[in-house]
């Protein structure tokens, strides 16, 4: 991708259309104050689809209207001007994003499913508990995982660090052979299922988190991931009350 393209694909992303893109690169690169005539005949296309283009420019505050004479014309304002717009947007953004948070966090009637397969798959679903889940939450954890040096290796880069910042409480029950592996953790409150009771070594973890339930499958690299406010405060409940009893 050359130069201009990557400039085009910059302005596609920040709303600008083809012929918005077109003129304002045309009156930049000529550096002076051009009449619609003018940028319709250098560019080849029709006037009133150069007028419209100049509207919306000009909303943005890319161009600015000179007078010479009796005519208007047009100049490009300087390309820090595209800051501004990244900035607005940025603002958009961060002022939208608890909404949409809000409805993506909504309860919902009916549970939505989805499967994951890999590594990347496992890795996605640590990465939703610590993106999901506010500052001081907490999430549970069932893990018969039979080496845990190997479960650690699927998490992300940054997945310690989202969860130490946001306090995150975990709470774990998890197979007596994996104990001496723990390291102390002021935040992580474990239960060891009794050998006497069960190997408890499937190499499934169970993760209980906001209105979701996740279940990763290490010896196949699958994942699925429910979300559902009744069945995750459910599978909380059984979690509790088994928590309690060991």
């Amino acid at each position: 991708m050359d130069k201009i393209d990557k400039i085009k694909e910059l302005f596609t992303k920040l709303g600008l259309t083809h012929p918005e893109t077109i003129v304002y690169l045309h009156l930049l690169e000529r550096g002076t104050s051009l009449s619609i005539s003018d940028i319709a005949k250098d560019i080849g296309t029709f006037r009133p689809i150069v007028y419209k283009a100049l509207g919306l420019l000009l909303e943005r505050k890319l161009i600015t209207i000179t007078i010479k004479g009796k005519r208007k014309q047009y100049i490009a304002e300087h390309p820090e001007k595209i800051r501004g717009l990244l900035r607005e947007m940025s603002i958009d953004i961060e002022e939208t994003l608890p909404d949409l948070e809000d409805l993506y966090r909504a309860p919902k009637d009916k549970p939505i499913i989805k499967f994951l397969e890999g590594r990347n798959g496992i890795s996605s679903v640590y990465s939703d508990i610590v993106d999901s889940l506010k500052k001081g939450d907490a999430f549970y954890r069932y893990s018969s995982s039979k080496d845990r040096a190997r479960t650690n290796k699927y998490l992300p880069k940054d997945y310690r660090e989202k969860r130490d910042n946001k306090n995150l409480e975990r709470y774990v029950i998890r197979s007596k052979a994996t104990e001496a592996d723990v390291e102390p953790d002021f935040n992580q409150k474990t239960k060891v299922i009794p050998s006497e009771f069960d190997l408890f070594d499937q190499n499934i973890i169970q993760l209980i988190y906001g209105h979701k339930v996740a279940v990763v499958d290490l010896n196949t690299e699958t994942s699925f991931v429910i979300e559902n406010e009744k069945f995750a405060d459910f599978q909380k409940k059984i979690f509790k009350l088994l928590y309690g009893k060991l």
